[in-house]
């Protein structure tokens, strides 16, 4: 199978994100930015492996405008590694079996935030809460049986979307952790599946599941 090497407007989309953080920041008080990075497990529901085998990373960029007390929204610009894994003890036929897909995604979130709620008599500002979407784009991928890759075709849609949902902890003033869920709407496989029962959103396909504990860096 050929591995399609991330093509350098990726790159770029990157580094356009950073400088517009850097750009809002520094010329107005309402815009906010900063750097992400964090791990991610993975599956992909469809491929008769279960399991959350792969591991992986992402990293990138953010921006946000506050809405109100309440309500910020965010856009985010980040890598993230997807795929599937099982090891030759697995019950299918030619495992053990890889699978590695590389996007490039751009999230919109609304996070709300929950200092509202009290807890012992304090509010948790620290606390919110995020749901969003995101459109996935497909940079690389690498699919193996039982170690060999050749001859793999490869089924896998260069775009796709996905739904996010989370929760996001303020560490301090600069520094918060989130723990997302982020799951495909939209198959990410273009092939024909033997495992017609995997249905989404009245889709026949594969789809991503993804978890991420994700660390932020707000800029001051």
């Amino acid at each position: 199978m050929k591995t399609t090497v991330i093509p350098s407007i990726a790159r770029n989309l990157i580094m356009l994100l950073l400088l517009i953080t850097i750009g809002v920041k520094a010329h107005s008080q309402a815009f906010f930015g900063g750097l992400a990075l964090g791990g991610v497990t993975s599956q992909v529901e469809g491929d008769d492996r279960a399991g959350w085998d792969k591991i992986g990373f992402t990293a990138g960029a953010f921006v946000g405008l506050p809405m109100n007390n309440t309500f910020s929204a965010l856009m985010e610009l980040k890598y993230v590694q997807k795929g599937s894994h099982s090891d030759a003890d697995n019950f299918v036929p030619g495992d053990p079996y890889s699978l590695k897909l590389d996007y490039v995604e751009l999230p919109i979130l609304i996070s709300a935030n929950l200092s509202a709620l009290n807890i012992n008599g304090r509010p948790c500002k620290w606390l919110a809460l995020e749901l969003g979407a995101s459109l996935d784009v497909l940079v690389r991928h690498k699919e193996s049986v039982n170690g060999a890759s050749d001859g793999i075709d490869n089924y896998w849609n260069r775009l796709s979307c996905s739904g996010i949902a989370g929760v996001k902890i303020t560490l301090k003033e600069q520094y918060s952790l989130a723990f997302r869920t982020e799951f495909s709407i939209t198959s990410v496989y273009k092939g024909n599946l033997s495992n017609e029962n995997c249905v989404r959103f009245g889709q026949h396909g594969a789809f991503n599941d993804v978890l991420e504990l994700v660390f932020f860096y707000r800029f001051k």
